[in-house]
């Protein structure tokens, strides 16, 4: 019975058709009258209709067998049934075999998307254990440092302790240093008064020393002259011992010739003439002699006087020395070299001091020599006297000669004794003028070397005036400094009352440090705790992987086969230079340039990133260094290998300012870059070639995004011969999967498959050629013919002529993508460049509509935010701007804008943006605004964005990387050259700038959802939908799965079947 009611499920159908042909042959035999023709009729028509259901029941037993068959291969696992094999003309079982088909697409994209992620689970739950292993290594550190923090902390609690009694004390000192400073301050003005006056003294000295020298130079003039005097006494001293020679043999021989005096009278009166005469020389030298003597005398009383001044300048400058000494020492380190001085003058004046006295004991000596030598040439003088009186008695007696030899002889003899008398005393003179001469030759040789010494002790005192000066200085520094030390000593004291008052708020903080690092030893333990959970956790999902894939192993997924040629179609247009990926700012470009330039690394199905030259990559902990290792034998398409070198000159290429690429933003965080950018280096420090598979990029600040911005076009690696390049290039050489054929700017791009890529099987077509700007009709028509073998740019109306179809419905795939579309207005042209205005054009558009009648709801969602759904920071319960006409004409009179007020909208996009832009303008002109629409050529519209002229234009935004900082900071900063919008508020520029150094993604999230939060408040933009990725291939195309992340189509993965 069962059975039975199955079979009646099945075949109801074939039942309702074959009673509807039986009432209707036995409605026709109610016309035939006779009953032998009736009864034929009714046998005739009944075997019809056991024909028609016999053939009808075999032909829906073959079908249902055949679906059966299919569901029962997918039960298996065998997920490789590409098209139906169903024969049915049943149009049930048609839409039944459709469905099948499509369910079977449906399981093997999900089955291949569960493959890939379970792949991807079971690397990260390896990771997660690796580092959940160093975490917890480190969170045993941790804890230990903890611990070791803990008791750290209580010591510190002691040293605080201290050191507030430390403090105590110090501020005691610091008042004692303050008191002590004012007593120095006055000290060293003391010095400074005390070194003015022996300034002065030093002065006095000098013009003492002076005179001294003066005098000394008189006294040695007189020495010289007593020496001549000297001299000239000793020479007439012989003269007068000749003389006296000659008369004691005179005498001698009067005496012999006494007795014949008488005959010889005349002659003895000649000789007595000739005595008397030398007698009278004598008493003339005598007197000569005498008065140099006394001239000797007088300069020795003269230089007696000099010796007492010298003896007084002496004493003073011995004071000067000792005040000296006294100021040098008060002085401290500034007067080490003015007591040199003053010790020098002491000792100078000591010995100058001690020659006096010498010279004084000469000189002494010499007087009383002089007086002996006055005594003696007065009794010189008054023998020659009495010799003149004898001479001239004894020519009177030459007469009584004559008359008495004997008295004679008599006054002869007592001539001859006078004459020897005179002979003695003649000596004595003779000998204490020899000693005169010495004396007077030590009284030179004393008064050179005071005269030396005066020099020494003049250019000493000089030397010490000059010292003094300084002393004044660095006195007047001195006390300049001590006063700034005073203030420092108050400010000390200051300063150490507010450490009193530190170490009393840092001993209760230390408590509370204590408690906190009590409390975090309390999480570390819990951390690690958690860590091991993960651990756990993490290896139980590694399992689960492993039985994921054994399970998933059942799954026979159809296997790609190699070659054929791709033929797509487009809407964009590339133009001759826009094959450089330097300036690959447009989402169609990275579809194309794709194909032959690589990066570092790339996306994978969802946000994972997976390596393509680098084979790996390290990261440092503070996240300011990456070191990629790059995939040994990679190759250009020229044939060169691939080296770290290269990609340094391409990424600086990128960068450099002759360039003006658009996409500079991606390095703006290296090292270097700005003074790369300002000519003021050759190349950017960031990037370090270490060996020829190595490269190291070191950052200004962390950026966890980094690896997700390079993995866009502009991060391509070139070989040197278009690197070095300063300009756009022309020619296409990279290491992708595909080598540039046949280019016709605007029109057609061929490309084949590169031999040697280093990633086989891939790429699994051969050839690829790609048709440039049609419109959506013309995909649209080349599509259904076969022209073309996938698109993604359909849009609602075209697409709606394929979706109806049950044949396209499995050859339609979709996904999430992060595309958000808007309308961008200048904040610095009127009249959008007051915000009540912009905020009304947000309310005045109908946004539904837009998805309803142009868009579609099968490929795009209303949007209220800038960050699309998929995006972290997305926030799906914002509300945004609503449908509101009434408020949007309330802020356009706030604003006292005028009804029919004209505002332009340029575009140089795709058709689409024009019907989105009709219902716009239809909304803008029901709330008094009156917009006109200008078309524009791709070329001059861009240069007019450049420039910042654009009033207001449709545009989008399709993340570059998958992180909020590319919808937020890389567009709407006010540096930004993206948009040129206008749009300046410092408190969103600080917001992007802090997030996007941020390790924290909850706090990095926090951020830019504020920052967003501006942005829309100012509406320097106005949101309208979010995309899904949406493409449409031919039957036999496989592997056009639309990606999460640019590029949405990967051609290499692309076989047919």
């Amino acid at each position: 019975m069962k059975n039975l009611i199955n079979y009646l499920k099945i075949h109801r159908g074939d039942f309702i058709r074959a009673i509807i042909a039986a009432a209707i042959f036995f409605a026709l035999a109610s016309f035939i009258s006779s009953p032998v023709w009736r009864a034929v009729w009714f046998t005739v028509t009944s075997m019809i209709l056991v024909l028609i259901h016999f053939y009808t029941g075999i032909s829906a037993g073959d079908s249902f067998h055949e679906l059966k068959q299919e569901v029962d291969e997918m039960t298996e696992g065998n997920l490789r049934i590409l098209k139906s094999t169903q024969r049915s003309t049943d149009p049930d079982m048609q839409d039944f075999g459709t469905s099948l088909l499509l369910l079977n697409s449906r399981l093997r994209q999900i089955v291949e998307k569960v493959k890939n992620v379970s792949g991807s689970v079971g690397q990260t739950s390896e990771n997660i254990v690796q580092l959940s292993r160093v975490l917890l290594k480190s969170g045993q550190g941790q804890s230990q440092a903890s611990e070791n923090a803990s008791r750290a902390m209580a010591d510190i609690n002691v040293a605080i302790k201290r050191l507030a009694q430390g403090a105590i004390e110090l501020n005691e000192l610091g008042i004692t240093v303050s008191s002590a400073t004012l007593q120095l301050t006055a000290s060293i003005e003391e010095v400074t008064r005390n070194a003015l006056q022996v300034g002065e003294f030093a002065k006095d000295t000098q013009v003492s020393m002076e005179k001294m020298v003066h005098g000394t130079r008189e006294i040695e003039e007189a020495s010289r002259m007593l020496h001549r005097a000297s001299e000239e006494a000793d020479t007439a001293l012989q003269n007068m011992q000749r003389r006296i020679r000659e008369v004691s043999e005179g005498i001698t021989k009067s005496d012999e010739l006494a007795e014949r005096a008488a005959a010889a009278a005349r002659s003895g009166g000649s000789v007595v003439d000739d005595v008397q005469s030398g007698m009278e020389n004598i008493a003339t030298t005598f007197q000569n002699a005498s008065t140099v003597i006394e001239n000797l005398a007088l300069r020795s009383e003269q230089i007696g006087e000099i010796l007492t001044v010298i003896t007084q300048v002496a004493d003073q400058t011995n004071l000067l020395s000792l005040n000296a000494a006294i100021l040098s020492a008060q002085a401290g380190v500034h007067g080490k070299g003015f007591a040199v001085v003053a010790d020098e003058i002491r000792k100078l004046s000591n010995r100058t001091a001690s020659s006096v006295r010498e010279i004084e004991q000469v000189i002494s000596k010499v007087r009383e020599e002089i007086h002996a030598a006055v005594d003696l040439m007065e009794a010189g003088k008054m023998r020659v006297a009495e010799g003149l009186e004898r001479s001239s008695k004894a020519s009177e007696a030459l007469s009584e000669i004559l008359t008495s030899s004997t008295a004679s002889r008599d006054q002869v003899a007592a001539m001859a004794e006078s004459t020897r008398a005179q002979a003695v005393a003649e000596k004595e003179v003779q000998q204490a003028n020899l000693t005169i001469k010495q004396r007077l030759d030590q009284i030179s040789e004393v008064i050179g070397e005071q005269t030396q010494v005066s020099n020494q002790v003049y250019s000493k005192a000089e030397r010490m005036i000059d010292l003094l000066k300084n002393v004044e200085k660095g006195m007047e520094e001195q006390t300049r400094g001590a006063k700034e030390v005073s203030k420092i000593a108050e400010r000390l004291s200051e300063i150490i009352q507010n450490i009193h008052s530190a170490i009393n708020e840092q001993t209760i903080t230390s408590s509370q440090v204590v408690q906190a690092v009590d409390r975090l030893r309390s999480a570390v333990q819990s951390g690690t705790a958690t860590i091991r959970s993960l651990n756990a956790t993490a290896q139980s999902l590694d399992q689960e992987s492993f039985i994921l894939k054994h399970e998933l192993a059942r799954f026979r997924l159809p296997e790609a086969k190699r070659g054929g040629a791709l033929r797509i179609g487009m809407t964009g247009k590339v133009s001759s230079g826009m094959l450089d990926p330097a300036y690959s700012q447009y989402v169609f470009l990275v579809d194309v340039l794709y194909n032959f330039y690589e990066g570092l690394v790339e996306f994978g199905e969802g946000t994972d990133i997976q390596p393509v030259l680098a084979e790996r990559w390290d990261i440092s902990e503070d996240g300011l260094l990456y070191t990629f290792h790059l995939k040994r034998g990679v190759r250009f398409h020229n044939g060169r290998e691939l080296t770290a070198q290269d990609v340094k000159n391409s990424f600086e290429r990128l960068m450099h300012p002759a360039l003006k690429s658009p996409g500079t933003w991606m390095f703006e965080g290296v090292i270097g870059v700005a003074e790369y950018q300002k000519g003021q280096a050759r190349d950017i420090s960031g990037f370090c070639v270490v060996n020829p598979t190595t490269l190291t990029i070191r950052m200004n600040q962390p950026m966890p995004y980094f690896l997700g911005m390079i993995t866009h076009p502009f991060a391509s690696v070139l070989p040197p011969e278009l690197s070095n390049k300063r300009s756009v290039i022309t020619d296409v050489c990279g290491t992708g999967p595909f080598k540039l054929d046949h280019f016709v700017p605007e029109q057609r791009i061929e490309m084949s498959r590169f031999e040697g890529y280093h990633s086989p099987p891939l790429p699994h077509v051969d050839r690829v050629t790609i048709q440039m700007g049609m419109d959506e009709f013309q995909l649209a028509d080349q599509m259904e013919s076969g022209a073309i073998d996938f698109t993604h740019e359909l849009q609602k109306q075209t697409l709606a002529r394929f979706i109806s179809r049950p044949e396209w419905r499995p050859r339609l795939e979709t996904n999430v993508q992060l595309y958000t579309a808007f309308l961008a207005m200048s904040c610095d042209m009127r009249p959008t460049n007051d915000i009540r205005v912009r905020k009304a054009i947000a309310y005045a558009i109908d946004r539904e509509r837009i998805v309803r009648e142009v868009v579609g709801t099968e490929r795009a969602i209303v949007a209220r935010t800038l960050l699309p759904p998929g995006l972290p920071g997305h926030d799906p319960n914002a509300s945004g701007y609503s449908y509101d006409p009434d408020r949007a004409r309330d802020l356009l009179r706030q604003a006292g804008i005028a009804e029919g007020t004209t505002l332009e909208d340029w575009h140089g996009e795709a058709a689409s943006n024009r019907d989105v832009l009709q219902i716009v303008q239809e909304n803008l002109n029901a709330v008094g605004l009156n917009l006109q629409i200008r078309n524009y050529p791709s070329a001059s519209f861009q240069k007019e964005v450049d420039r910042g002229t654009v009033p207001m234009r449709m545009t989008r935004w399709v993340a570059d990387y998958p992180d909020p900082d590319n919808f937020l900071y890389v567009t709407f900063h006010s540096k930004s050259p993206v948009f040129n919008l206008g749009f300046r508020s410092p408190e969103f520029d600080r917001l992007t700038e802090e997030a996007r150094s941020l390790a924290d993604i909850q706090e990095r999230i926090r951020l830019y959802q504020r920052s967003e939060r501006i942005l829309l408040e100012q509406s320097p933009c106005i949101v309208l939908y979010h995309n899904r990725a949406l493409v449409l291939h031919q039957e036999n195309v496989q592997g056009c799965i639309p990606h999460f992340t640019q590029p949405v189509i990967r051609y290499k993965k692309a076989w047919f079947s």
